[in-house]
Formats: structure tokens, C-alpha cells, sequence
């Protein structure tokens, strides 16, 4: 029982010397509706490792946004990229999605946490500064839907 202890202490010193060291990324950004949050483990690219992304989704006071098959009516949650020439998107994993019948119409969404992943590969050969982009957009709903992005 001490091992597992000390391994969650271990493991905690080093995710937090980890984030201190300057080396993730996070980026977030909050509605009254939902909030979303891009994690990386890198602020840079290294040519010869991928970048890993994942994309956080809390929602808040009984919102929900829908999954890539929103069901009956609703529209998917996306994150679209916009890379530099030679990188390539990775498979992308998104969180077991619920299921919403109301009135007899059918919805699959997410109504308090959901999680996007996916790697990016850059090019072997990159260097220097290298741009890219990615839209988050998803359709919160509760008693109206609105759509927001970031």
C-alpha cells in the first residue's frame, strides 16, 4: 500500500514540476454554457516526435452539446485543423457519447464532460516558427440552442 502511495506522490511531483517547467500548452476558453479547454504536452513542435491534443469539454448548469451523430436533430461538435504543408492528422477519439429522448426525438451528446484526442505528425524535416490552426464549434443546448466556437 506505501508503493502506491508513494507512486501517486511521485507521479504528481512530476506532472507538476511538468507544467512548471513551461512545457504544456493550454489554452481555454468559457461561455456561461461551456467550457473549453486545449491541452498539449508541448508548446513546440519536435519534428520527430507527434504533438498529442486533446480538447476538454465541461458543460455547465444542464447544457449539453451533441456528439458527431447528433441523433434526430442537432449538429455534431467539430474541431477542424488547418496544418502546415506535410503534417498529418491522426485518428481522432472522442468520449462514449449519451443518449437523449425527449418528446420522442432522439439526441446523442455529451451533458457534463467530453473529451476530443487526436496526434498531429509533423514533418519530418520541419523547422523554425510553423503556424497552424484549429476551430472547436459545438451547438449548446438546454431551453434554446446556441452555437459557439473557439
Amino acid at each position: 500500500m506505501k508503493f502506491k502511495n508513494y507512486l501517486f506522490l511521485a507521479l504528481l511531483f512530476f506532472t507538476l514540476s511538468y507544467a512548471e517547467d513551461g512545457k504544456a500548452f493550454m489554452q481555454h476558453y468559457e461561455t456561461d454554457k461551456v467550457k473549453a479547454t486545449l491541452l498539449t504536452g508541448f508548446d513546440e513542435i519536435n519534428p520527430r516526435q507527434n504533438l498529442d491534443v486533446i480538447v476538454k469539454f465541461e458543460m455547465k448548469n444542464g447544457w449539453h452539446i451533441f456528439a458527431q451523430n447528433p441523433g434526430d436533430i442537432g449538429i455534431p461538435t467539430t474541431v477542424e485543423w488547418q496544418l502546415p504543408a506535410w503534417f498529418e492528422l491522426g485518428p481522432v477519439e472522442w468520449s462514449r457519447f449519451q443518449r437523449f429522448e425527449t418528446e420522442g426525438i432522439v439526441q446523442y451528446g455529451y451533458d457534463k464532460v467530453a473529451y476530443y484526442r487526436t496526434s498531429i505528425k509533423p514533418y519530418h524535416a520541419a523547422i523554425g516558427r510553423l503556424n497552424f490552426r484549429g476551430q472547436v464549434s459545438w451547438l449548446a443546448c438546454k431551453d434554446e440552442c446556441i452555437p459557439e466556437k473557439f
